[in-house]
């Protein structure tokens, strides 16, 4: 039994006491007194428990944030040159645009994030592989990176997508920026019938 409860409890018995003991209210008087001791009990019973009250606090963290994914998840993409299709024309380079980089950030104040790029490889001189960053789409929310458009690939790193703050790209392909991978023949006269690679390239999401 709390506290409160006892309290209403013991004033009870000491009214019906005192109207027991007291001979000058006999008769309808006591029932009436019975009766206005019991609705005086109950008025305080009501006001005391509509004042109970309790609280606790709460602590809420967001903590910083910085995911990347390169979707559909391909672990390899092959890039040719096909035949011309008339006698006296160049290669046709061939380009993969079947990828997608998605992010999720979330920084504090007024920080913000960079995705870069770096190649890992060697190329002959007379061969570049270019990659496009397209501008943000897809179905995500908040403050997206700037790309900075098309980029020769290289063993420097390599800043692609700029200004990315507080936001999530969508997941999967369609979402984010879209990458095209392209096949750049600067020198015919050095061109050499070959194959290069595995050559690795990697995103970087950072401060």
């Amino acid at each position: 039994m709390n506290n409160t409860l006892q309290k209403v409890v013991i004033l009870f018995w000491e009214q019906l006491t005192f109207i027991a003991t007291n001979k000058t209210i006999i008769g309808g008087k006591r029932i009436f007194y019975v009766c206005m001791v019991l609705f005086y009990i109950i008025a305080i019973h009501q006001e005391l428990f509509a004042q109970i009250s309790n609280d606790h606090q709460l602590t809420l963290r967001l903590s910083e944030v910085a995911l990347l994914d390169i979707e559909p998840g391909i672990t390899s993409v092959s890039l040719d040159a096909a035949l011309p299709v008339d006698a006296g024309e160049p290669l046709e380079m061939t380009i993969d645009n079947s990828s997608w980089i998605n992010y999720t950030s979330c920084v504090s104040n007024s920080s913000s994030r960079t995705i870069s790029v770096e190649l890992d490889g060697i190329l002959p001189s007379w061969l570049e592989l270019q990659l496009d960053i397209s501008s943000y789409s897809g179905s995500g929310q908040g403050n997206f990176g700037t790309s900075v458009g098309t980029i020769t690939l290289s063993g420097v790193t390599t800043n692609i997508i700029t200004g990315i703050t507080r936001c999530y790209t969508g997941d999967g392909i369609n979402n984010g920026h879209q990458l095209t991978y392209r096949l750049v023949i600067n020198d015919y006269a050095s061109l050499v019938s070959t194959s290069y690679g595995p050559l690795l390239v990697t995103y970087t999401i950072s401060n």
